[in-house]
């Protein structure tokens, strides 16, 4: 049986491969329908988190999967479908608590929660009879306008962030507790405006929800969670990924290939990163939860 260690290292060594060959697992395809976002649960209809949310989107690329509904075996024939024969299920992980006695400091004992790493297998709905939960390909692209951006607009003014326009420099300063943004027409495109800008917004985040101080680990957070919520939005994103960010991959390689850990830590902190901005579009917070399981 594969122990703790063994899973995160496992785990590790895929997104190091992805990002060895130019693909940014968290860079999710944008597909104009209503069964293409982030990967969720199709029964709980809650999205995956952590570090679950980068393997579906891993696996989704590689395989070409459009449909962000997965579910386990059981879940896909409870819905009265499913999984083709022969299609091979995406390992992802939960933790369950495990009940353990500990030793305080005054000799006595307490009941503790231990977080016990498990793995289950799910399926994309691409790999199932249900045709209802997949991406449908036969539509004309839709034309962008700035129109298509309105919730994005309303998200950005919801958070009541100090942003300033002006000059050709994106970024956020914590001293002033600010983010300096050039103007719209500087960008070359509408989503890649909003992209920068979901990026900075996660960093105005960390001082709001208390980030670890890990500069190659909070600039992989802020470019995750800006994936996400551009994602969650239906917003497309640039493909240039390698180009726009190589003085970042070579950091970030070194961390995931010296700690099994580090890509936990920065897809956990991500998620809520992600739940926290998108809990401005209804401002209703979202409950995040650490690589729950989604039933």
């Amino acid at each position: 049986m594969a122990t703790q260690a063994d899973i995160r290292q496992q785990i590790t060594n895929q997104i190091i491969d992805a990002l060895r060959r130019g693909v940014a697992p968290w860079r999710q395809p944008w597909v104009n329908d209503a069964n293409a976002g982030l990967p969720s649960n199709v029964i709980s209809k809650r999205r995956y988190q952590g570090v679950n949310a980068i393997l579906l989107g891993l696996i989704s690329m590689d395989q070409g999967y459009q449909s962000k509904h997965w579910a386990t075996f059981r879940q896909w024939k409870a819905l009265g479908g499913s999984v083709r024969r022969g299609e091979m299920g995406m390992r992802i992980v939960f933790y369950k608590p495990l009940k353990r006695q500990q030793m305080k400091a005054d000799g006595s004992t307490e009941n503790v929660n231990i977080p016990l790493m498990k793995t289950f297998c799910v399926f994309n709905a691409e790999q199932t009879t249900l045709d209802e939960y997949q991406v449908e390909n036969d539509h004309e692209p839709p034309s962008y306008c700035s129109d298509a951006f309105g919730e994005a607009e309303s998200l950005i003014a919801s958070t009541n962030a100090d942003i300033r326009f002006g000059g050709n420099e994106a970024c956020y300063y914590p001293q002033g507790d600010y983010i300096q943004m050039p103007h719209k027409s500087s960008f070359t495109s509408d989503s890649g405006f909003y992209e920068v800008m979901f990026h900075e917004l996660a960093h105005w985040s960390e001082k709001r929800l208390g980030w670890e101080d890990c500069y190659a680990m909070n600039e992989l957070v802020a470019e995750m969670s800006a994936c996400f919520v551009s994602t969650e939005l239906r917003i497309p994103q640039s493909g240039d990924f390698l180009e726009q960010r190589t003085a970042y991959l070579a950091s970030w390689l070194t961390e995931l290939e010296n700690d099994p850990k580090f890509i936990f830590k920065a897809s956990t902190q991500a998620s809520k990163t992600t739940d926290f901005l998108l809990s401005f579009r209804n401002q209703t917070a979202l409950v995040h939860e650490l690589d729950e399981v989604p039933f």
